[in-house]
């Protein structure tokens, strides 16, 4: 269904005069599938490329280079009335649901707002349609004429997760949908989110810096550091058996009490994403680094069946 081919996302950065011209590599040489109703997960720190690349997906962040793929369509060689109906079958619902809601707006306008934009609905099929989405996630019909403020956090991501299935996506990309929410609604915005997914047969870009909500709801993942995608795979695969060096230390930095698997403690600070090193972007940092690592860049290769790396010297067994 979705396909990232290359992508490349880069951002100017100030200088002076006579300075040389440098930029941010917030996302780089980026590929992935999702293939259709299959939940893919993405982690990786705070800052590592997972928020720009959804941005690019859902077409507010025009990548420098490379291929958004929806359907079968390249998304950003589209002309301008072509991409907005393509768009259409994708939507995103936001970490913080608040700045994702109109503070003016009751909360049914907010959910018919979509149908409004793409047209065709008279005013009493937007009123139901807006009824029947609070009730599928969980509010109460009366809630449409409240305002965002009545409600409380998680009620307010209901509110957005409505607005976002209003229009039928086939596609959510969900950027960090539940890291705001405390622990008890937390839970219960991820249940509804696995039920939806099953009842309307979506399809899920799940991006979450939790490693244990993603190995709940994916059924793939993948990792990125340093805007480069550094593993992906089957998730039971890449949380049992890492291949990327990255990946074990960032595992071993959440391990259950249980986990038998020994600590691994990783060096040095993540470099500057404006001066990113010349081969493996995790190389400073590496338990395991070598001269080839400083030279030369790794790409992502399947090292195992349908478990990929970007690693030289990869942790197979």
């Amino acid at each position: 269904m979705l396909k990232l081919q290359d992508l490349e996302v880069s951002f100017p950065v100030r200088a002076g005069l006579f300075s040389k011209r440098r930029c941010i590599r917030a996302v780089r040489q980026v590929s992935l599938s999702i293939p259709r109703g299959q939940i893919v997960g993405l982690v990786g720190e705070s800052g590592c490329g997972k928020s720009t690349l959804a941005r690019a997906v859902i077409g507010m962040q025009k990548p420098t280079s490379g291929q958004v793929l929806f359907e079968g369509e390249d998304l950003y060689a589209l002309p301008p009335a072509q991409f907005k109906t393509a768009r259409q079958g994708m939507q995103m619902v936001f970490q913080d649901p608040f700045s994702a809601l109109n503070p003016r707006f009751e909360v049914g306008r907010t959910i018919a707002e979509p149908m409004q934009i793409r047209g065709g609905y008279s005013k009493t099929e937007m009123e139901e349609r807006a009824v029947e989405l609070l009730l599928k996630v969980g509010l109460n019909e009366s809630d449409k004429n409240r305002h965002p403020s009545d409600f409380s956090g998680g009620q307010r991501q209901r509110i957005g997760i409505a607005r976002a299935i209003a229009l039928n996506p086939q596609l959510l990309v969900l950027d960090e949908p539940v890291s705001a929410l405390d622990v008890s609604v937390h839970a219960q915005i991820m249940n509804l989110l696995m039920d939806l997914h099953e009842e309307l047969g979506l399809t899920y870009l799940f991006i979450s810096h939790n490693l244990a909500d993603v190995k709940d709801i994916s059924h793939q993942v993948g990792v990125m550091y340093l805007g480069s995608l550094m593993e992906r795979g089957q998730t039971a695969s890449v949380f049992e058996q890492p291949l990327h060096p990255y990946t074990r230390s960032l595992l071993a930095a959440v391990l259950s009490l249980d986990d038998q698997r020994p600590p691994v403690i990783t060096k040095g600070d993540i470099p500057s994403p404006i001066e990113v090193p010349l081969g493996c972007p995790f190389a400073s940092r590496c338990p395991q680094t070598k001269p080839r690592c400083l030279q030369e860049q790794p790409q992502l290769l399947e090292w195992q069946p349908g478990h990929f790396a970007a690693c030289h010297f990869p942790l197979v067994n």
